[in-house]
């Protein structure tokens, strides 16, 4: 069966459905040749409900192992992700003294005080302060597949923002933690 054979097939078979999808698909045309730019389904019906603002400042981190740059990229993605999505969520925790991103956000949606205190303590909140609980997954995330024996980490902070021709221009550096190891 061809596409052509398929298409009079629904027609035929279920007519409404035909009907409804072809005025979606020339409706959907129609709008982004009036708009100028391609319009989808997704933003018509506002899945994406905003753009992303324009910071003045971005930030992110960097990792120094034994005083040496450690290179993420350098590895295959999975494991890159693993520990950039975990190192950046633990640099987040660290400067909001222990409190997921979401702690703030859900804080300001109920303002009325519906969500008992457990989904703020004990889900939103991690304890810092056991410090070598941290110290040991950190060592046992980044030696895998490290040839050198660790000595030491650092995980540092940097801030940085783009200029008008987009170019990276870092701001400063500021050291979150220094584990050492023996």
């Amino acid at each position: 069966m061809n596409f052509k054979e398929f298409l009079l097939y629904v027609k035929i078979t279920w007519p409404t459905f035909f009907y409804f999808t072809l005025f979606f698909v020339i409706m959907t045309l129609i709008s982004g040749f009036i708009v100028g730019q391609s319009i989808t389904p997704f933003y018509v019906y506002q899945m994406y409900s905003q753009s992303l603002k324009k910071q003045k400042l971005y930030s992110s981190f960097a990792i120094e192992v034994n005083g040496k740059n450690f290179n993420i990229y350098k590895l295959d993605k999975e494991r890159r992700d693993l520990i950039y999505y975990n190192f950046n969520r633990y640099v987040n925790l660290k400067e909001n003294n222990g409190h997921d991103k979401y702690y703030y956000k859900l804080k300001e949606i109920d303002k009325n005080g519906l969500l008992p205190n457990y989904i703020y303590n004990r889900i939103l909140t991690i304890n810092l302060k056991d410090n070598h609980k941290h110290k040991e997954w950190l060592f046992s995330l980044l030696s895998y597949g490290f040839k050198e024996r660790i000595k030491n980490i650092k995980i540092y902070r940097v801030n940085f923002f783009f200029n008008g021709r987009n170019d990276v221009q870092k701001v400063n550096k500021v050291e979150t933690d220094n584990f050492l190891y023996d």
